[in-house]
């Protein structure tokens, strides 16, 4: 054989090794896309009620009414039209899920192949604020769609396409991007510590000491997964709130109504200590149940996706 002939099949050869990697590529962050979505949205509708519960107790300051604890949140939400309105917004939601996991997932793990030469505290901090960014800039609309439905019905949001056509009538394509300045610096922080502390704690002394004593019912994900979240949510529940708060009321109500929560009336000598505790009520209210939620939520997300992607990659590995 000339060595013309051996050169064209070596040329074929990688043409066809380099075609095989990039639709191994695209698969991959298809189905991480996939999987991503499904298992956020199957994590969110089962923690559907606390985080209804939450997004209330954020929002009662634009209820004008007094701090509510939880039985009597619940007990308004259930007011509204019984359990199913602890599902109010689920629609919403799932469509967020989809696009803000979807897009999280793959991206954190392109970035973290492609970032491989990196130490791997770098490496995945890296990976998770890619994904982070990818998913909020996509997220924020059905973000906005959900926060309203999730609200009060005194605020007058129906349904999805209600919403939409709403928020489009009234403020335009701007309010779809409502409070995403804050949406940055909330959720982009809240999933990058997540994801992160994830990773960090999967390979922990106590995460794999937990999951023995279990029995491995609880894998090391799950309970790492659900570390992570509560680590995120002790770091930005304050601007989560003030988040939602934005989405609802715009921001420059919002703004206004921050001034004069942390000056007082103007002319009034306000009590400092006071002001505090008003400030501390009006962020961290709702706290406990958001750890509660978040770890739950979290832990499932996470074990959900490990599992279905094991169980993905065997079927592959049968059918090679």
């Amino acid at each position: 054989m000339s060595s013309t002939a051996c050169a064209g099949i070596q040329c074929n050869s990688a043409c066809m090794t380099v075609q095989e990697a990039t639709t191994q590529s695209q698969t991959h962050i298809l189905r991480g896309a996939a999987l991503g979505g499904l298992s956020g949205c199957f994590a969110k509708t089962m923690v559907a009620p606390l985080s209804r519960i939450v997004i209330q107790m954020q929002l009662f300051p634009l209820h004008g009414a007094e701090v509510a604890g939880i039985r009597s949140t619940a007990r308004s939400i259930y007011a509204e039209g019984g359990l199913r309105a602890f599902w109010r917004g689920n629609g919403a939601m799932l469509g967020h899920r989809c696009v803000t996991n979807g897009c999280i997932f793959p991206v954190n793990e392109l970035f973290k192949k492609w970032l491989q030469p990196l130490p791997t505290h770098q490496r995945d901090f890296l990976a998770a604020l890619a994904g982070s960014v990818a998913g909020t800039t996509a997220g924020q609309p059905l973000d906005v769609v959900k926060t309203k439905l999730s609200a009060s019905r005194r605020f007058g949001y129906e349904s999805i396409w209600q919403t939409v056509a709403r928020v489009s009538r009234e403020e335009g394509w701007r309010g779809f991007y409502a409070g995403f300045k804050i949406s940055c610096g909330t959720i982009i922080p809240t999933v990058t510590v997540c994801f992160f502390l994830k990773d960090y704690f999967r390979d922990s002394h106590l995460v794999g000491l937990l999951s023995s004593r279990s029995g491995g019912w609880i894998p090391p994900v799950v309970l790492s997964g659900a570390a992570g979240g509560i680590g995120a949510a002790l770091l930005t529940f304050p601007l989560d709130a003030w988040k939602r708060q934005a989405q609802m009321a715009g921001g420059n109500q919002l703004w206004q109504n921050e001034i004069a929560l942390t000056t007082g009336p103007v002319g009034v000598k306000t009590n400092r200590v006071f002001l505090a505790w008003q400030y501390l009520t009006r962020h961290y209210h709702g706290l406990p149940c958001e750890l509660i939620k978040v770890s739950l939520n979290t832990g499932i997300m996470f074990g959900l996706y490990e599992k279905m992607s094991r169980f993905a990659d065997s079927n592959t590995v049968r059918a090679n």
